[in-house]
């Protein structure tokens, strides 16, 4: 069974606008913050799938915040080439 036309098309406008949305937010975090700091982590599940993350460090208001940025699967080996690739 199949989702319905109208939650397909709402799903189409909606992602997209949620997009714009944190994007503009985070632009406006590293905007205000002093500092920020990137971290990128590798790591594998128990089934041996290697994951790739970044995330975003930043102090506001005396406040500690962390975004995740980025999230995804990562294929093939953990060389230098491969992780500038993917965080390009």
């Amino acid at each position: 069974m199949g989702l319905s036309l109208s939650i397909v098309d709402h799903t189409h406008s909606f992602l997209p606008a949620l997009h714009k949305k944190c994007t503009s937010k985070l632009q406006e975090i590293c905007a205000e913050a002093k500092h920020v700091s990137l971290t990128l982590d590798i790591w594998c599940d128990r089934r041996m799938r290697s994951y790739f993350g970044v995330t975003l460090h930043t102090i506001i208001d005396d406040k500690y915040k962390t975004f995740l940025l980025s999230f995804k699967r990562l294929e093939g080996k953990h060389t230098s080439d491969k992780l500038a690739a993917e965080f390009d």
